[in-house]
């Protein structure tokens, strides 16, 4: 059976108990527990989000407990704190998929662990409460009963008179000492749902049986014998394309993706396709990168093009050398961004056009790959450096394609931007401004041979008329 979890959210309590003592304390310890309580955010094969469930801090060196279906199968999760604190998972020590159990290690220290209850001593009736990021809306509160213990598929579960909405698979539930009973796990009607007992989990914490997190994520792992991820962050790899998702260990969120290939040194060309899937993310090259801090990037930011010197491990060491807007780039798309290097002299260009130069040569020679930073996730295709590596040409198919599109139009002014021609050409492919250029290049180069041509023409056509007039047909000669 395949287990969802959720948690209905009541955000004030008073508005339908009166404030007695005992909800008094919920609100007390509501308040208290909620700083153990965890965000953990799923991704899919892609690296987007594609979940939100919850765990809770059982060990205070950073042992956090949630639902196995809440981290996925060999997925990227990441993993927030209620003050915003984002911890980096390292490990999953141990998990029980049928009992949908996962205990997961994070990078952290002092953590304030829940005490963990005897489930088999609860008692149907008994007044329970629980914290949850219920529908998305994080550290919600919600109180009710233990109803039963009941099997379910051969699994004994509790049994709560609770009102759950999908959200918080893997929310404490805690009596009202504070210690916690069980994991939310099923959603099952309007008002009920069934919880993990925690003894179940118990066992696991004498002898867990822990996986590395880059061991854990098979699915698409980068090859280390040909990259290698520095700073932290969740790199994939498919058919060809990179996928970098989740915010990296380093400053503002950097992370990259270095390639082991011998690099150039002084003159050199590197360029890659990316995309942004949020324009308030970054994501591009790195060049010059020296294994520790130091490096150059170019990439896309916010809608423009940037050209930075990261020379230490934060923003007081780094130099923003340029940043420009620039039509070339297509924000939301596929665009190509290339540096050519001779010597510290930089031309940074997207889809084929010049947007920064620049000369810089505080960095030594380095190696050369890819940089995201902060949260939103970025896409990668067709990266390549070396000495010198021609310009990307558009595949003929696309040319031929716009060439079509092109047949019996008449150009001679621009084509409203709603008429079906110009959707046309919008939705063909991102490389279509390039092969325009291209089209209009080819024109220009004929153009400048037909005026050539005319003015040889014209040129023959003179000498011609004069040789007439020299000797014109006899009877024809003039008079003298």
């Amino acid at each position: 059976m395949r287990i969802f979890t959720s948690f209905f959210i009541i955000t004030t309590l008073s508005l339908s108990l009166s404030l007695t003592g005992e909800e008094t304390s919920i609100e007390k310890l509501a308040e208290k527990v909620k700083e153990s309580i965890v965000v953990i955010a799923s991704s899919d094969r892609q690296g987007e989000e594609s979940g939100m469930g919850t765990g809770f801090v059982i060990r205070e060196d950073g042992v956090i407990a949630t639902n196995f279906h809440v981290i996925g199968q060999h997925r990227g999760f990441s993993v927030r704190m209620a003050d915003g604190t984002e911890l980096k998972p390292t490990s999953i020590l141990a998990r029980d998929e049928k009992r949908d159990i996962a205990i997961v290690k994070v990078d952290a220290k002092g953590l304030k662990p829940l005490p963990l209850g005897d489930s088999d001593s609860l008692n149907p009736g008994q007044s329970m409460f629980a914290i949850g990021n219920p529908l998305g809306l994080e550290f919600s509160v919600s109180k009710g009963v233990m109803a039963a213990t009941r099997d379910v598929d051969g699994i004994d579960m509790i049994q709560l008179a609770m009102p759950i909405e999908p959200g918080s698979s893997g929310s404490p539930v805690m009596d009202m000492q504070g210690k916690v009973h069980g994991i939310i796990a099923i959603k099952s009607g309007a008002a009920m749902g069934f919880a993990v007992p925690i003894n179940r989990l118990k066992p696991f914490l004498s002898k867990p049986n822990p996986i590395k997190l880059e061991h854990w994520l098979t699915i698409g792992a980068i090859d280390p014998e040909e990259w290698t991820v520095h700073m932290g962050g969740d790199w994939r790899q498919r058919a060809g394309m990179f996928i970098a998702s989740g915010s990296g260990s380093g400053f503002g969120g950097r992370t990259l993706c270095i390639s082991s290939r011998k690099p150039p040194e002084d003159k050199f060309a590197c360029e890659v396709e990316v995309k942004l899937h949020d324009e308030s993310g970054a994501a591009g090259l790195a060049f010059y990168f020296d294994g520790k801090d130091n490096h150059y990037g170019f990439y896309p930011t916010t809608g423009a093009l940037r050209l930075t010197r990261f020379a230490g491990p934060d923003v007081f060491n780094w130099s923003i050398l340029e940043t420009v807007q620039n039509d070339a780039y297509r924000p939301g798309e596929w665009n190509r961004i290339r540096v050519d290097f001779n010597k510290g002299n930089m031309i940074c260009s997207v889809n084929g056009t010049n947007v920064i130069e620049f000369k810089d040569t505080r960095l030594n020679a380095g190696t050369f790959g890819l940089v995201k930073f902060r949260n939103p996730t970025a896409e990668f295709r067709n990266f390549r450096f070396g000495d010198d590596i021609p310009q990307s040409a558009p595949s003929r198919r696309l040319v031929s394609k716009v060439q079509k599109l092109l047949e019996d139009k008449d150009l001679s002014k621009l084509p409203p931007l709603d008429s079906e021609f110009f959707q046309e050409l919008l939705n063909t492919d991102p490389g279509t401004p390039e092969v325009l250029r291209l089209k209009a290049k080819s024109l220009q180069q004929q153009a400048a041979q037909i005026e050539k041509l005319a003015n040889t023409v014209h040129e023959q056509l003179t000498i011609q008329a004069m040789l007439k007039s020299l000797n014109p047909p006899k009877g024809n000669e003039a008079q003298l």
